[in-house]
């Protein structure tokens, strides 16, 4: 009997299925090539440009100054994400062209050694942010305290002043009639004020109840501008204390961030090594 070959369908797919393979085959290697070269072009131009910035925004150096170094550690941390991402894209970039070719270990070495150190180093930028928040926060409450203390000086010599003034002007009008008639005159003080200098003149005991309420005047003016200048300091203390610790939790976390994420960027480079050994 004749009739149809039963293997004529079956070889006409795997014959199709077989002129399908080398042509996926070569997409994926004309696609590798390209994509690890993206990778490592991004990811080098993105770590170069933020390496750049982290050397030449802080100029000129004076590490000796707290407040440079408080800047220079805030900018190292806000912008350490940027070469983080950088340096994980050339590591995937150099992982990519592993899947088609062989790999040099020089660069991906330097990558992951990198890695390492900026793990290390932001670890280390945790303690001294901490150390310089510390020191500049000392600093500006000595200043705070000094700047009250002098205020309250100033005050206290004010007031000292001005009632010894009046004293001296009382004793003085007291003293000398004719001086007291010649203010008056002039205008320098009212008829009034001369008829309540007569009085004390008659009666000492008015004088000593006026002085000292003078006295009591001066003091509630005293307490009064203290009462001012302490609320002003509070004011002040509290403010620099929660910029401070604003400051300790915000770069503090930052860098350990940074740190957690520098460390696995390199151990996963670690273990990439390992298995290609």
């Amino acid at each position: 009997m004749n009739g149809p070959s039963p293997n004529l369908v079956p070889e006409c797919a795997f014959g199709s299925v077989i002129h399908e393979l080398p042509m996926k085959d070569l997409s994926s290697r004309q696609l590798s090539p390209l994509l690890a070269t993206t990778l490592i072009v991004v990811g080098l131009v993105m770590a170069l440009a933020a390496f750049v910035d982290m050397v030449v925004l802080p100029m000129p150096y004076t590490p000796q100054d707290r407040e440079w170094l408080l800047g220079f550690t805030t900018q190292v941390v806000d912008r350490g994400i940027i070469p983080l991402l950088g340096l994980a894209l050339i590591l995937a970039g150099f992982w990519v062209t592993s899947l088609t070719t062989s790999v040099k270990r020089l660069w991906p070495t330097a990558v992951v050694i990198l890695s390492c150190v900026l793990s290390a180093f932001y670890l280390l930028l945790i303690v001294l942010h901490v150390s310089n928040v510390s020191a500049v926060q000392d600093n500006q409450l000595e200043a705070i305290a000094e700047r009250t203390a002098q205020a309250e000086q100033e005050i206290e010599t004010q007031i000292d002043t001005q009632l010894g003034q009046r004293r001296t002007l009382i004793s003085q009008l007291l003293d000398n009639p004719e001086l007291r008639e010649q203010a008056v005159s002039r205008g320098l003080i009212s008829p009034e004020d001369a008829a309540v200098l007569e009085e004390f003149e008659d009666d000492p005991e008015q004088l000593e109840t006026y002085l000292q309420g003078l006295e009591s005047q001066a003091e509630g003016v005293r307490t009064g501008q203290q009462g001012e200048i302490n609320d002003r300091r509070e004011s002040q203390v509290s403010e620099i204390k929660t910029d401070a610790l604003k400051s300790i939790l915000r770069i503090g976390l930052g860098s350990l961030l940074l740190t957690i994420g520098y460390g696995a960027l390199g151990w996963t480079g670690l273990k990439w090594f390992r298995r290609k050994d």
